[in-house]
């Protein structure tokens, strides 16, 4: 008897998580956070013929359903959020209430295409089991490959888009550092740069001024250095510790595009700090997945001599901690359901190492503020369903940044 794919991948879910029938054949509930639809489909010369019925997509679109197309086998799945199969299907009509789709295989690569439409690369959705919520999906999932329209040749030379003008603060930064003929432009978008990392700023500029005074939560100067050169080759260390003593200023810093070995000699002597304007351009980077505090860069702006990418290694880190605790707590949610487990149990379930760490989480979960874990009797289980979970939390983050609470 042939093996059955679609029972092959269930029994192997089955295992770790709680896995339930709620329609026809083809949906699955999992965990009761995602539903699961399943279509298959045999080789036909690397080719894979799918129906979809528009219908059951409906019926199930808004409790985070996944599409699994299976390609034969068990080990061949491409795996699509609801939400994206939409988009790609966007345009074209269900003939006798399916969409006609298929998926193409060439060595490594995998196509979809839609009838009537074109196809996309969905190469970095195969066996990609990520059944979380789009919230929690973000940076995960591979997006969408390119569109290719049906009809447009292969060796097709590209569309060269106009070049369009540096938008974002990081791009700003890098474009005015060159321009020495607007130096006030490359002050401003500095300071706007401080400001972003937490730091309450006041541009001054102007003849016989500092540039930028850092006012709170420490107090410090900031000399900002435009120039088409790679790099400065002097600075006037006297007129900067002056203005950094009129000021009360804790530090002194300049920004540019790159120092000469002379600069950076001499900035070590002068307890002043050297910048490249890239290493700023990266604390913003890193901090754009990981708020941190300005006190977490304080130690970074009164280091004497230039500031390298490897002292940013414990500011990222920090966005590296950060970022794996909140994948725990976005793990942790999606595995209870309103069933009680012990501790041990859940940590069993999603393979965790740290115990008192996965306690905390549940501890925090189950704060009276959040209270989206109920404890009893040293068990856990979810207060209300995946769904309703994510639900509260974007409703107590609404409530927290409400334009009441903003600056």
């Amino acid at each position: 008897m042939p093996k059955n794919p679609k029972a092959l991948f269930l029994k192997r879910f089955e295992d770790r998580h709680t896995i339930k029938r709620v329609y026809g054949q083809s949906f699955y509930e999992l965990n009761s956070t995602a539903i699961l639809y399943f279509r298959y489909s045999k080789a036909h010369k690397s080719q894979f013929f799918f129906g979809v019925e528009s219908d059951d997509v409906l019926r199930y679109k808004d409790n985070n359903l996944f599409i699994l197309f299976i390609c034969e086998s068990e080990d061949e799945i491409v795996v699509l959020p609801a939400e994206e199969f939409q988009e790609m299907v966007k345009g074209t009509e269900p003939v006798s209430s399916q969409w006609k789709v298929f998926i193409s295989k060439k060595k490594d690569e995998y196509s979809f295409r839609v009838a009537g439409k074109g196809k996309y690369d969905v190469t970095g959705h195969l066996n990609k089991f990520d059944f979380r919520s789009a919230e929690f999906r973000t940076g995960t999932l591979p997006s969408i490959g390119k569109f290719i329209p049906l009809g447009q040749k292969r060796d097709q030379k590209p569309v060269v888009e106009r070049t369009q003008p540096p938008v974002s603060l990081e791009e700003r930064l890098i474009a005015s550092s060159s321009d020495s003929k607007h130096p006030t432009v490359f002050e401003k978008t500095v300071s706007e740069a401080f400001e972003k990392l937490g730091f309450r700023t006041k541009h001054i500029g102007g003849a016989g001024n500092t540039d930028i005074l850092i006012e709170s939560p420490i107090r410090g100067i900031v000399d900002c250095k435009s120039t088409a050169d790679v790099s400065l080759s002097q600075l006037n260390f006297a007129r900067l510790k002056r203005h950094k003593k009129e000021n009360d200023g804790s530090f002194l810093l300049v920004i540019g595009k790159g120092f000469d070995r002379a600069v950076m000699r001499d900035a070590s002597m002068e307890q002043c700090t050297l910048m490249p304007v890239e290493i700023l351009k990266e604390m913003l980077q890193i901090t754009s997945g990981c708020t941190l505090s300005p006190f977490d860069i304080e130690p970074l702006l009164r280091k004497e001599g230039v500031i390298t990418s490897e002292d940013c290694q414990v500011l990222r880190k920090q966005a590296n901690v950060f970022r794996e605790k909140t994948e725990s707590v976005i793990k942790v949610i999606a595995a209870l359901d309103f069933r009680p487990r012990a501790l041990k149990e859940i940590k069993g379930r999603l393979d965790y190492e740290n115990e008192a760490e996965l306690s905390e989480i549940l501890s925090v979960l189950s704060s009276p503020f959040l209270s989206l874990v109920i404890r009893t009797d040293g068990n856990y289980s979810s207060r209300y369903s995946h769904t309703q979970s994510v639900a509260k939390l974007k409703q107590i983050l609404g409530a927290l940044i409400s334009p009441s609470l903003k600056e």
